[in-house]
């Protein structure tokens, strides 16, 4: 009978644990304002358009090297969905077995979520 009760404290420790982890208390957006140069291209940059997927020699639909091609991913391609994994495509998605596994950092994702709904600038 105790093996249980340890058993079940564990598994409760996990979950709490667990739970914390993702209990992430987001930025405000309206605290600084966000730059496509300086905040979102560099994530861009190293976390998508590199060249297998959506860089120079792209295997994707679309590349997204430039602002413009940035901002037409956020306004038709459903970017902000793709990057939280919430759509049918969760990128970045180098293994597609194990797609949770490759998600940017909920940090990361602020930045782009605040630049967007600052308007998304080119700045």
């Amino acid at each position: 009978m105790p093996k249980i009760f340890i058993f079940i404290a564990l598994l409760s420790i996990g979950f709490i644990a667990c739970r914390k982890d993702k209990a992430v208390s987001p930025e405000s957006c309206s605290l600084r304002t966000y730059s496509f140069s300086a905040d979102v291209q560099p994530i861009i940059q190293a976390n998508c358009a590199i060249n297998a997927c959506h860089g120079t020699n792209a295997n994707a639909p679309f590349t997204l090297l430039s602002y413009g091609q940035v901002d037409t991913a956020v306004r038709f391609h459903n970017l902000l969905r793709a990057i939280k994994h919430e759509g049918n495509t969760p990128m970045p998605r180098i293994d597609p077995f194990q797609p949770a596994a490759n998600k940017l950092p909920d940090s990361l994702i602020r930045i782009i979520s605040c630049w967007v709904e600052q308007g998304r600038l080119n700045n």
